[in-house]
């Protein structure tokens, strides 16, 4: 039911400026009480879907109806949309209300709740394209029309809004950041950008944590040097290395869309630095990796036998997990390809630094104070 109710608030989103058309006795009037260029309509499709409160949404809009209050009326519609480019066109939506009455004035907030609405149709494809986009941009054509059943009134209306130039920014959506990724490909995908041309791809190696990712970004010789990818907005960055990046390494990059302008170009750079981690499956590194858990694990193993007292507690717990740990590790139901390793912090570790710091516990035992697993 929430997925129905957004289609309709999505459906008065559109509309740009107060709509009114008078019958003898039936008025209908839209106001629209925020910029609709400014609205994020990625947000309402997770409100859609059950996401949102539908009171942590403002008020965006109010549609004030007269008619005989004792008459049954139905409130109907259809929007049509076209991209800002002409490519994509038609009829975005259509709906219907169930009969109602006494119900002068209605906010999106009170969408199927003081009006209960049927299923609307739906133009999946222009849907998916629009909210795509961010924020409402091109044409919108709006028909609303109120009738009354009893005496067979009705109050047609229809409005065309234009919004040229939204403001824009956008996302890249994949890989996550943090994460690690096979080195034979990582897939890059972001938002589309409305009037882009091209999209380039900065990418560069990061090599502290004390740089921030803006810093690692510019530091000097790009591993991807602001390579054009066309109108795509999906690639394998590997395509696009001017170098090759090997395991271990943690890679930051960043999108930019071009958008020509009257005057030449425009830059628009996405809001997010991306960073991820490159592995290689049973790689050296992750092959060591697995040999020092191992080593590690059989020293503490062989320690706390040595030291079992039964009337340790903790320690014999120690002892049973560690145990299990090292039989998952030798069984191979614990292995370590697209494994994240991060501190309390979040901060994620590379194969590298983590191999550092089992050398580290196999040389001081006595810094290894507990052991918990949990599965996920």
């Amino acid at each position: 039911m929430k997925l129905r109710s957004m289609k309709i608030f999505v459906l008065f989103l559109l509309l740009g400026s107060p709509i009114v058309n008078t019958a003898q006795n039936v008025n209908i009037q839209l106001e629209i009480l925020q910029d609709l260029a400014q609205l994020d309509l990625t947000a309402f499709i997770n409100f859609g879907k059950g996401n949102f409160d539908a009171l942590s949404i403002p008020v965006i809009l109010q549609i004030n109806m007269d008619y005989p209050s004792a008459d049954q009326v139905v409130l109907s519609g259809k929007v049509s949309w076209k991209s800002p480019d002409g490519k994509y066109q038609g009829e975005l939506l259509s709906f219907s209300s169930h009969p109602f009455s006494n119900i002068k004035r209605v906010n999106n907030q009170e969408f199927n709740k003081v009006i209960k609405f049927l299923s609307p149709k739906i133009n999946s494809r222009l849907m998916d394209e629009n909210t795509k986009r961010g924020k409402p941009s091109g044409t919108y054509t709006i028909f609303l029309t109120l009738s009354d059943l009893a005496n067979g009134e009705s109050a047609n209306t229809n409005e065309t809004i234009e919004i040229k130039n939204p403001s824009q920014t956008f996302y890249i959506q994949s890989p996550i950041a943090g994460s690690q990724n096979d080195i034979a490909g990582v897939q890059a995908i972001w938002d589309i950008v409305e009037g882009a041309k091209e999209y380039k791809v900065l990418a560069n190696i990061r090599k502290n944590k004390i740089q921030s990712l803006e810093e690692a970004l510019n530091s000097g010789n790009p591993i991807i040097n602001n390579k054009s990818v066309g109108q795509l907005t999906n690639v394998n960055l590997l395509s696009l290395l001017d170098r090759q990046w090997l395991p271990g390494q943690e890679i930051v990059f960043r999108v930019a869309a071009i958008i020509p302008t009257a005057s030449g170009e425009s830059e628009l750079n996405s809001t997010n630095i991306i960073n991820f981690y490159i592995i290689s499956p049973n790689s050296d590194e992750d092959k060591n990796l697995l040999k020092n858990f191992d080593n590690l694990f059989n020293e503490i193993v062989g320690d706390l036998n040595s030291n079992q007292n039964l009337e340790d507690e903790n320690l014999n717990q120690n002892l049973i997990l560690a145990k299990r740990l090292l039989e998952m590790i030798e069984s191979g139901q614990l292995d370590f390809n697209n494994a994240q390793i991060t501190d309390e912090n979040g901060n994620v570790f590379s194969v590298n630094e983590l191999n550092l710091i089992l050398d580290y516990l196999r040389r001081n035992p006595n810094a290894l104070l507990n052991i918990n697993y949990q599965s996920n």
